[in-house]
This record gives C-alpha cells, sequence and structure tokens, in this order.
C-alpha cells in the first residue's frame, strides 16, 4: 500500500474503481513496471558516467552486457582490497569539512 499512497493521493478510491473494472491484475502490472522504471532512471541518473543514453543502457541490463565484467567473470575481492576501500573511504570522510 506504500507505494500506491506514495503516488496517489487517494489510493483506496483508485483501487476500488480498478477493481469494481476487473482489471486489478493489469493496474498492478502496469504501476509494478512503472515503479521499476522509475527505479532504473534514478540508477541511471547516479551513473558516473553517461556514455549511452538510457534506453541503450537499459538495453544491455537485458541482455546482459553491460560492457564491463559481469559478476561471474570478476575476480573475488581480497581482505587487503576491502581494507583499502574502507580506509580511503574514512580518509575521504576525515577530509571532509562542512562549511
Amino acid at each position: 500500500m506504500d507505494l500506491l499512497y506514495h503516488r496517489y493521493a487517494d489510493p483506496v478510491s483508485l483501487l476500488n474503481t480498478v477493481v469494481g473494472f476487473g482489471d486489478l491484475d493489469g493496474f498492478l502490472d502496469t504501476m509494478l513496471k512503472q515503479i521499476d522504471e522509475d527505479w532504473l532512471w534514478e540508477l541511471y541518473l547516479h551513473q558516473l558516467f553517461h556514455e549511452r543514453s538510457f534506453t541503450d543502457w537499459k538495453a544491455s541490463l537485458e541482455t546482459g552486457s553491460t560492457g564491463g565484467s559481469s559478476p561471474a567473470q570478476a575476480s573475488p575481492v581480497t581482505r587487503e582490497e576491502i581494507s583499502e576501500t574502507v580506509k580511503r573511504s574514512r580518509d575521504i570522510l576525515d577530509a571532509f569539512v562542512p562549511e
């Protein structure tokens, strides 16, 4: 229900109308697809580099050709790499001075 309240002012009335038309499954399918699309858009916007359009980027996710190494091909992360990443993150936070 939270997803409905986030999008619609009166989701109870909306659901009653949709159920009355007998199209609850179609409504939920459309709504969930839109939520997925919105989530992918937000993910795309937060990437550092936009070398491709959103449509091309989304299509590459669906086909699994992200342009980088896939999780199955990636080498496992070592404890040293994790420690180094944590250290760099702490250094960044320590250097941050709010204005």
